[in-house]
């Protein structure tokens, strides 16, 4: 016998999933306009491109919204998506997201040459190559600048043959920073900064989440207060924070996002997430402060009713 996992009206299953779905995806302006340049940057054959954004703003969310726009396009797509740091690694890696058979025995120099024959290939048939990494900030020097090399085979033309997008967060701009790889960031033709979610966007989303999976689901004030404060627009922090919520009010089948149950979700949240007890620590330091300064107001109001009128008194006022 099924039950529903989260029994608000309408809703069957978690809206707020942290596993990374193509569907039901939350599109904000400045998300569609980063998407729209780089797939420009794409079909403009730049090169290099680059999409930064601290952990858990959504790039690899925005990065799934982009492979089937590509796909339609029929461009040929090698997407790293795991971390794989050493050129050792990832070179293979690349080839076999192409479709490509890399024998055990090939050397990386073996490995090199197939993949520039088949870029190459596909240049002269008229269709683009476009290589994604995902993580990017971890790989070590030696990946980015194989990388780089290959980011350097040119079509016949002397146009860019092959497009690399790397995704990272913003520690790779550090990298390529290093003398080393100074080349490499000089040959990045897009770069895009991914946001967090504005305070209205995070409003909009903990809404539409709800109604996208069929159910409708409206915080208080005042719990949207402690969610806005605590995540500041991170979305996988507001994903983490909502599902607990919804665990909450599946157990006592409570229909209302109360701030008492947002409390429990962050104290829950927080033993795990450094940031969330961080904020909400500073949450409650602020509200002890306005405690204490309302308290003194109250007690500097009383002594001034008791003592004021005895003192006009004794003015002969």
């Amino acid at each position: 016998m099924s039950s529903k996992p989260f029994p608000i009206s309408g809703l069957e299953s978690n809206p707020f999933s942290t596993a990374i779905d193509e569907k039901g995806y939350y599109h904000t302006e400045a998300n569609g306009l980063i998407a729209e340049e780089l797939l420009h940057g794409i079909e403009s054959r730049r090169g290099f491109l680059l999409l930064v954004g601290e952990r858990g703003v959504g790039k690899t969310s925005l990065l799934l919204q982009l492979l089937p726009v590509l796909k339609r396009e029929k461009v040929a797509t090698s997407v790293v998506l795991e971390t794989l740091t050493a050129r050792e690694d990832l070179l293979p890696a690349i080839a076999r997201e192409f479709g490509l058979t890399i024998p055990p025995s090939f050397t990386l120099s073996n490995v090199f040459a197939v993949l520039q024959q088949y870029i190459l290939d596909r240049n002269a048939a008229g269709k683009n190559c476009v290589i994604v990494v995902d993580e990017a900030h971890n790989l070590k020097a030696s990946a980015l600048e194989a990388l780089r090399m290959l980011a350097g085979i040119k079509e016949t033309g002397g146009g860019n043959a092959v497009q690399i997008l790397l995704v990272g967060q913003p520690e790779i701009l550090d990298r390529l920073d290093q003398p080393r790889l100074r080349r490499l960031r000089g040959l990045i033709g897009t770069f895009r900064k991914l946001p967090p979610l504005s305070r209205s966007e995070v409003k909009s989303y903990v809404t539409f989440m709800p109604a996208n999976a069929g159910a409708r689901l409206r915080p208080s004030r005042t719990a949207f207060c402690l969610l806005w404060m605590t995540t500041r627009g991170n979305i996988r922090l507001i994903d983490l924070i909502m599902e607990r919520t919804l665990h909450t009010l599946a157990g006592d089948s409570r229909q209302k996002l109360t701030a008492r149950i947002m409390l429990d979700a962050l104290k829950d949240i927080s033993s795990g997430q450094v940031e969330v007890a961080r904020r909400l620590r500073t949450i409650r330091l602020k509200l002890l402060a306005l405690a204490c300064v309302f308290i003194l107001l109250v007690a500097a109001a009383c002594a001034a009713a008791i003592f004021l009128p005895s003192l006009l008194s004794s003015h002969g006022l």
